[in-house]
């Protein structure tokens, strides 16, 4: 069916124009259009039926046959192949206008209704809006950028275009120089630009560098108490894997009500921060929190990989006996980057407790490709911290395969600056390791 009825009158009257040398306006001119299109089409339409198809008469939505029928009489086999036509060409007129707005210095009032006309009627909204941001960026135009992201409104989109916008543009973020940051720090200003940015696409891989210091900087505009929490607990991780000191962030209270992964990275960054002797006490509310979570998945997605860090392997272990039928039950997997975590959580306990068999399947089904570009050099220490020790611990070690691994490990580790994985943390994790 015609999407939109409006273009294909448009185009139907266009054509009678060149014929008649005029628009259609008297009911003489509609007598002689029926004549015409059954002349050319063997179909008679009623004298009523193309008054309100041209908006001359208040109506009903136009049946197949008048559709098919102003189709033939256009020169289209029907109103199907009419309709690719007209997408196609206004799929082209789409990327001539968002191509000038890469090429404009600023995005004016005309270019945001012009958007927001393509966000009401084409599917490859996201494309355009994510083309001109990172044009903004290409350019160096902060100014370009900050156009787009005053806009709110063109970017109420569902959850995965939204995130699909942010990926690609973060993408063109990482090719910022350092000494280029602190022009583009303005943007944190924008709850469009912290929302659907710096909250989307948590960019681990790059906490050195434009996300971490942007990340920071939005501290300085957060007034919601849900992302100032992420913001406090994100930027105090970030300078503890970049070698600085932890900083405690504790909530007096905690509500159930905030998203599980939030809530699940607040129990982590408590483990983390807390000390031996209240271990045990924040793993028990951790555990606790968890069975009242809208979804487990979820609520341990940041917890694995700081009990990772911690050592705690034996903690590991239990959440994946509590809880192993809801975090492998694949059905539940959103996305690799949930899956990828639990797997990496339980090969490391399978090579603890010399379950070589149990880890190497797990290590086969991880995927790095598959994760998320935010978490792959993140994930990727671990699943290589995991490798060598599954070679080194087992009965028949591959060493040039460890060295291979090594050599992986300590070019993710200098590009990150993620250098809390440095020194010999892998080398010698299984050394103090709680099992």
């Amino acid at each position: 069916m015609i999407r939109n009825h409006l273009t294909f009158s448009t185009l139907l009257k266009t054509k009678i124009d060149k014929k008649f040398g005029k628009s259609i306006k008297t009911h003489k001119d509609i007598e002689l259009l029926q004549v015409f299109i059954l002349q050319d089409t063997g179909v008679h339409l009623g004298f009523n039926t193309l008054r309100r198809f041209l908006g001359k008469l208040k109506g009903t939505k136009p049946n197949a046959k008048t559709l098919n029928a102003i189709s033939q009489y256009l020169g289209y086999k029907n109103h199907i192949a009419l309709d690719k036509y007209r997408l196609k060409d206004e799929d082209w007129k789409a990327w001539r206008d968002v191509n000038k707005m890469q090429s404009l210095p600023r995005i004016d009032q005309r270019n945001i209704n012009r958007l927001m006309d393509l966000k009401l009627n084409n599917k490859d909204y996201y494309l355009f809006l994510s083309t001109v941001m990172k044009s903004a960026i290409h350019q160096r135009n902060v100014e370009k950028m900050n156009d787009v992201l005053s806009a709110d409104k063109l970017f109420d989109l569902e959850y995965q275009l939204i995130l699909r916008v942010s990926i690609l543009v973060s993408f063109q973020f990482r090719v910022l120089c350092e000494e280029e940051y602190l022009q583009w720090s303005s943007l944190a200003r924008h709850q469009s630009f912290r929302s659907h940015f710096a909250y989307q696409f948590v960019d681990y891989s790059h906490l050195n560098g434009y996300y971490g210091f942007l990340l920071e900087k939005c501290e300085y505009y957060e007034t919601q108490p849900d992302e100032i929490l992420f913001l406090k607990l994100m930027n105090s991780y970030r300078r503890f894997l970049l070698g600085g000191k932890l900083e405690v962030v504790i909530q007096e209270k905690i509500s159930m009500d905030i998203h599980p992964t939030l809530l699940g990275r607040y129990y982590g960054h408590r483990l983390l921060t807390c000390s031996d002797y209240e271990l045990d006490e924040i793993f028990n509310m951790t555990l606790s929190s968890a069975k009242n979570s809208t979804s487990i998945m979820s609520f341990f997605l940041e917890i694995f990989p700081q009990l990772f860090l911690l050592k705690r392997l034996d903690y590991v272990s239990k959440i994946i006996r509590y809880f192993y039928e809801r975090l492998f039950d694949a059905s539940e997997w959103h996305h690799s980057t949930e899956e990828g975590i639990y797997l990496l959580g339980k090969s490391l306990v399978d090579i603890s407790e010399s379950n070589f068999k149990a880890a190497k399947a797990s290590l086969s089904l991880f995927n790095i490709s598959k994760t998320s570009e935010s978490h792959q050099d993140y994930y990727n220490l671990f699943f290589l911290l995991a490798q060598y020790h599954f070679e080194k611990l087992n009965p028949q070690p591959d060493t040039v395969r460890m060295i291979e691994i090594e050599i992986e490990y300590d070019e993710i580790v200098t590009r990150t600056g993620l250098v809390s994985f440095g020194g010999s943390f892998m080398k010698d994790y299984f050394i103090d390791v709680v099992r």
